[in-house]
């Protein structure tokens, strides 16, 4: 939930730009970024590399508040990026 309305919400503010070259990677990495780093260490957590058995819950957790955080400013933010000319 929390990848694709990040990609939504800056697939919708680039499709208003004029240029659409690399602009998707340049806004898109620094949004993606802290949602790659939790699930990296969330899956290694997991897995048993680092931590012990149940510290990977905080890491999902940390996931799940990053995805309704994303839906809720895609929701917030959609209406005003789509209105705009």
């Amino acid at each position: 939930a929390a990848l694709g309305s990040s990609a939504t919400i800056v697939g919708a503010i680039i499709a208003k730009a004029h240029s659409h070259g690399a602009l998707f990677g340049a806004l898109g990495f620094p949004i993606v970024l802290p949602l790659l780093m939790m699930a990296v260490v969330a899956t290694r957590r997991a897995i048993g590399v680092d931590g012990d058995d149940w510290s990977w819950m905080r890491d999902v957790g940390g996931l799940a508040s990053y995805a309704v955080m994303m839906v809720a400013a895609s929701v917030l933010v959609f209406p005003s990026i789509w209105e705009s000319t």
